[in-house]
């Protein structure tokens, strides 16, 4: 098919086409650059926003910390005070302990030493028993 359109006719299409793709084109341009100034306001007060949050977070943080160094300072104090507190228990309990070892090695040696006699008369008071007869027990004086 050859076309039949002659050339003056051609030019008025490619005319009012090109006119409509102009407008079109222009339409676009503005709404484009509307969006983009949009967008560019958006941005601005993200960035603003996030700059705040930023800030009041890092106020936030620095209060929380400077808290949280308090409060360990508090129990350091305390742990610090409490272990001093059983350290002195412990020495008083560890001097009882020493001085009740002590003792009860005087009372062993005490012992040790009066269970000789102990001995001695136990022995006697069975050779007695199991060597002599029975007899009676008479209260007459002794006679020396």
């Amino acid at each position: 098919m050859v076309s039949t359109i002659s050339q003056s006719e051609r030019l008025e299409r490619v005319s009012i086409r090109g006119l409509k793709d102009v407008k079109d084109w222009e339409t676009s341009t503005f709404r484009k650059i509307q969006e983009a100034s949009d967008n560019t306001d958006v941005s601005s007060r993200l960035r603003v926003a996030t700059t705040q949050m930023k800030r009041c977070i890092e106020k936030e943080t620095k209060e929380n910390q400077s808290a949280v160094v308090c409060s360990l300072k508090k129990k350091v104090a305390v742990t610090t005070m409490l272990k001093a507190k059983l350290e002195k228990a412990v020495a008083m309990v560890s001097s009882e302990v020493s001085a009740l070892n002590n003792r009860m090695n005087l009372t062993n040696e005490v012992l040790y030493n009066q269970r000789a006699p102990l001995w001695i008369a136990q022995y006697r008071i069975h050779e007695r028993s199991t060597k002599r007869p029975t007899r009676e027990n008479i209260n007459d004086a002794v006679q020396t």
